[in-house]
């Protein structure tokens, strides 16, 4: 009995806690929308609950909506954190990676397929119609160990867009830090990936890293940047470098249309369907494998 009313206190926490946090992020986002973008923003959904992990999803199709989605997820956590509600006994922390369609990672429809909640300014919509597979989402979830509340930690392509707009920008929005290469299992081929990540706290340092010694020294956005590069391009990394993949890029599009045309060819012989489309959702899991080998 005593373990049972543990577990329903522990739930009840981590349940207002989710719903606490889709509120502040959402205030944040939609006033650091309304400033740079008139409310244009896609608002993100929550995708899954793993444990005690919330993932939330929003479609990108500007690189530069990626910096805004940053700022509001790393404002809201430390205004979450940093609250004085007595009763907020869960802290948070957050980590973010990009998965490119159809390319390199399949969209998949679930057993849930039409669990969608309507979605306005004023509400985190919920949406479990789907699943992500691919190595960008195996590389996001091993990466997300790393994080901590100071640490939020981003996967390397994501860090390489958002240096590019840090060495543009007047303004300094991020303070980016690099923990150098670390195994990371069932990632590249058990080679070492980069672990990198912004200073949730601004450069606040708790009294716990204070005394042992962790104190570390921030990286420089520009060489951050060209690092990030350098290591895409040396690993034949799963991302276009520099940008959000778009078919105005000549070698994406040749790429995007040949998956297009695996799926095309498959949706006919096993569905009928005789659309040429980019979309996985109507294909079984093996059917997915026969595209994406590595799967």
């Amino acid at each position: 009995e005593f373990l049972l009313g543990k577990n329903l206190l522990w739930s009840m926490q981590f349940l207002s806690l989710k719903d606490d946090f889709s509120a502040i992020m959402l205030r944040e986002l939609n006033y650091l929308d309304s400033v740079e973008n008139d409310l244009l923003l896609e608002k993100p959904s929550v995708w899954k609950m793993l444990g005690d992990e919330v993932i939330y999803s929003v479609d990108i199709t500007e690189d530069v909506d990626i910096k805004t989605y940053i700022l509001a997820a790393i404002n809201s956590i430390l205004k979450y954190n940093n609250s004085d509600d007595k009763e907020k006994l869960l802290k948070i922390k957050g980590s973010s990676w990009l998965a490119e369609t159809p390319v390199h990672n399949a969209i998949i429809e679930t057993s849930c397929g039409n669990h969608r909640s309507k979605q306005n300014n004023n509400t985190i919509k919920h949406d479990h119609s789907f699943d992500v597979i691919g190595p960008s989402m195996d590389i996001g979830f091993r990466i997300a160990k790393f994080a901590s509340k100071k640490k939020f930690i981003i996967a390397v392509e994501l860090a390489e867009i958002l240096t590019k707009f840090e060495n543009a920008s007047k303004r300094k929005n991020f303070h980016f830090f690099f923990d150098g290469e670390q195994e990371v299992k069932g990632v590249l081929d058990s080679h070492k990936y980069p672990i990198i990540w912004i200073d949730v706290l601004n450069r606040f340092q708790p009294i716990e890293e204070e005394l042992l010694g962790l104190s570390k020294k921030e990286a420089k956005a520009n060489r951050l940047y060209e690092f990030c590069t350098n290591f895409i391009k040396d690993n034949k990394y799963i991302l276009q470098s520099n940008k959000v993949p778009t078919l105005d890029d000549e070698i994406y599009k040749k790429k995007y249309e040949e998956v297009c045309l695996k799926i095309y060819n498959i949706s006919a012989n096993s569905t009928g369907k005789q659309e040429y489309e980019s979309n996985t959702m109507e294909l079984d899991i093996e059917k997915i494998k026969e595209i994406f080998p590595n799967t």
